[in-house]
């Protein structure tokens, strides 16, 4: 994974679903928070939009190989993302968006 081999190592949890992914955010506060926009059980947008609600300073971030309008409008307008990445994506533009 190309953010383990930077120096996030040490501080990247990774979940296979978003009701894992939720489980860890009530044990650790996290300051970027990134998803898919594909999960199995809810969307990503849906994930982030509860994120954005429960941890509002969060920085959130959509992957995403299905990018349309109507995705970029409602990972906006619900989730309130900073970030909408469309895969394949570029390594150095991922990890400078991380850096802030």
């Amino acid at each position: 994974m190309t953010l383990k081999k930077e120096d996030f190592c040490n501080k990247i949890i990774i979940a296979k679903t978003a009701e894992a992914a939720l489980e860890q955010l009530q044990k650790i506060n996290f300051n970027i928070i990134i998803s898919d926009y594909k999960l199995p059980g809810m969307s990503g947008i849906d994930f982030l939009s509860h994120v954005k609600d429960n941890y509002p300073n969060s920085t959130r971030i959509l992957l995403t190989a299905f990018l349309t309008n109507s995705v970029k409008k409602e990972a906006k307008n619900k989730a309130s993302v900073k970030s909408i990445i469309e895969k394949p994506w570029n390594k150095d533009n991922l990890i400078k968006l991380i850096n802030g």
